[in-house]
């Protein structure tokens, strides 16, 4: 069991690399039986990380075809800002009139000054879009948390994946990674300050224009 486990889990990271980085590219139809040649895998443990990938919101299944790397709808992109801009507005309003308060906030401080430190960092590599998403979404994850509200977080993390979804294609835009960056300091510097209004401005404009950058126009 905890070998199956292992192989599906090695399964699941290599098929998310894969479409983060676009060798899987959206719509052409893959097979399964060719992925789990290509790593010296069963199908097994391959099938159950395509499963796995649907509910994350990445591919689309065909029973006995394939399966094809799911594109974000405009509909998904607008429902994901949306939804962020309200959960996170809040959630970082109130951290920011706890910290004039004068409660103690030092934890979450410290994790959102290391996502971003990390992130510049990161940026002084060779660019891995992955783990930089990854770091961009714990910066948000960490401003839900704080709230510590059962209804927020229950909700934020049916989502997380299809927003991580969302990150990583934005990351791939060019300049995408030192702007982002920029803007998270925007956002800690105006929680640091306690301004409501500068908090929501600048989050709400980081989240919309990596929406913006994602959307299409739809067909009539």
């Amino acid at each position: 069991m905890t070998s199956l486990k292992f192989l599906h889990d090695v399964a699941y990271e290599y098929l998310r690399e894969m479409i983060v980085s676009e060798k899987l590219v959206v719509d052409k139809l893959y097979y399964s039986t060719d992925i789990a040649k290509s790593i010296d895998m069963s199908l097994t443990p391959v099938r159950d990380a395509l499963q796995r990938l649907e509910q994350d919101g990445y591919v689309e299944v065909m029973p006995s075809r394939g399966f094809r790397v799911r594109r974000l709808t405009n509909k998904d992109i607008r429902e994901i800002v949306q939804f962020r801009c309200a959960i996170e507005g809040y959630c970082a309003s109130q951290l920011g009139k706890d910290i004039v308060e004068g409660k103690d906030v030092s934890a979450t401080v410290d994790a959102l000054r290391s996502c971003i430190d990390s992130m510049e960092q990161l940026q002084l590599t060779p660019s891995d879009i992955s783990e930089f998403s990854d770091l961009d979404s714990q910066f948000h994850l960490e401003m839900v948390r704080y709230l510590n509200n059962t209804l927020f977080n229950v909700n934020y993390d049916k989502n997380v994946n299809l927003i991580k979804r969302f990150l990583v294609e934005a990351m791939n835009k060019p300049y995408r990674m030192e702007e982002s960056i920029e803007e998270h300091n925007l956002i800690l510097d105006a929680i640091l300050q306690g301004n409501t209004a500068d908090i929501n401005e600048n989050l709400h404009s980081h989240i919309i224009k990596a929406g913006g950058m994602l959307l299409i126009m739809e067909q009539d």
